[in-house]
């Protein structure tokens, strides 16, 4: 019997691969009672132990899993790929499956995190203060990306007919996120990881202008704060201090950096409402804080994405709790508890998978700090899993406790 609270991520290729009724059905034995499907994607390799088809998949980047609206998308600036393999009425029939066990079905959509469109349209990325292009990060303050991310994210909502669309990547990405073959040979300390990646595009160059900072000059002294600290990389960093940070440039810094982050809420917002005009769906936001480098500030993640905001404009928060660590991840799930506001649901995802639980035990352990204390678990990730993880999964499922 699904567990309406306990949810599972999957990938199109997995259910096609599998066969949606089959896969569905393995969710459903297993006790998963909502399924979270991707619908926009980025890149990746991946590793499939239980694909009946491949064991190994590229998947096409930045590509769009479902048909969008040939009025906004045959005449678009910007035309991320629809993904090849793309079956005749894939959402109907996941619709009619997932209704068929009781379940209900999620349109899980990446917003800046596109290598597809930041190779192809240079414009649309960031750009950091040594002119170097971060091509698998999209802006938030440009214009081109957020009619993008907007119309790619309500077509979504329209083609899938979802019962939740869930957000991710709508905010700035962090120094190091695992690009293919990504070298750091260096220690990277946060403050030098932020300063790194902080944008000097066209976009925020120009906003940064109009709230009076000194940009040209701001950006000399990024690049040497980077270029020292990266020269000293094995010396020991001071610990991290919000409030040194802003200080920096003569306070510029902060101020700048209080434009970026008023980017990413500003473009969550018109994505929240492009969805509302034209679904009902729930609204849930993934909230990958809790694994950063830097503590919060305030409500304020180092990725723009403020929980506080979050929990104004959406029905739903969803935080990745993917810490390996039993003791460090328990304390990252009691200090997030901590700090989301009253009356927003809280969906915390779990890795179903190495590093973080290799059988029954380490799963269970992982779950314990959430028991009774949240709205609902999600296991990550359907393709990923070994076939032993559905028995694991199966015994839980049932028997975890949501809050009252």
């Amino acid at each position: 019997m699904p567990a309406e609270n306990v949810s599972m991520w999957a990938y199109p290729w997995d259910l096609k691969d599998e066969g949606p009724a089959a896969a569905l059905q393995r969710m459903a034995d297993a006790g998963i009672g909502d399924v979270k499907v991707a619908s926009v994607y980025h890149s990746g390799r991946f590793i499939l132990p239980h694909n009946p088809r491949r064991k190994v998949y590229f998947p096409q980047p930045g590509a769009l899993y479902f048909q969008p609206d040939a009025g906004w998308y045959d005449t678009a600036a910007i035309q991320p790929p629809v993904w090849s393999d793309l079956p005749e009425g894939f959402w109907p029939q996941l619709r009619e499956e997932t209704n068929a066990r009781g379940q209900s079905l999620s349109s899980w959509c990446l917003g800046l995190h596109n290598t597809h469109v930041g190779s192809t349209h240079p414009e649309a990325a960031v750009r950091n203060a040594f002119g170097d292009l971060l091509m698998t990060d999209l802006c938030a303050a440009n214009p081109q990306v957020s009619e993008l991310v907007t119309r790619t994210v309500s077509n979504a909502a329209q083609a899938t007919g979802a019962d939740r669309i869930l957000l991710e990547s709508f905010e700035y990405m962090p120094f190091a996120h695992g690009y293919h073959h990504e070298v750091i040979g260096v220690p990277i300390a946060p403050r030098t990881g932020l300063l790194a990646t902080l944008c000097f595009c066209r976009w925020c160059t120009e906003a940064g202008e109009r709230d009076g900072v000194d940009v040209s000059g701001l950006q000399q002294w990024v690049r040497e704060q980077v270029n020292t600290a990266m020269e000293h990389a094995f010396d020991t960093a001071e610990p991290f201090d919000w409030d040194k940070f802003r200080a920096g440039f003569g306070g510029q810094l902060g101020r700048y950096w209080q434009m970026r982050n008023k980017a990413v809420q500003s473009l969550l917002a018109a994505v929240v409402a492009a969805i509302r005009a034209v679904s009902d769906a729930r609204i849930g936001v993934l909230d990958f804080g809790p694994i950063y480098g830097t503590p919060i500030d305030g409500t304020t993640w180092q990725s723009g994405q403020d929980v506080a905001q979050i929990a104004q404009i959406a029905d739903e928060v969803h935080p990745t709790f993917y810490l390996a660590d039993p003791a460090a991840n328990e304390a990252s799930i009691n200090d997030y508890l901590d700090l989301v506001p009253d009356g927003v649901q809280i969906h915390p995802a779990i890795r179903a998978i190495l590093p973080q639980v290799s059988g029954p035990e380490s799963l269970q352990r992982t779950l314990a700090p959430l028991q009774g204390r949240v709205d609902g678990v999600s296991f990550y990730n359907y393709g990923f899993l070994g076939t032993q993880a559905f028995d694991w999964i199966s015994g839980q499922a049932a028997d975890f406790k949501v809050r009252n």
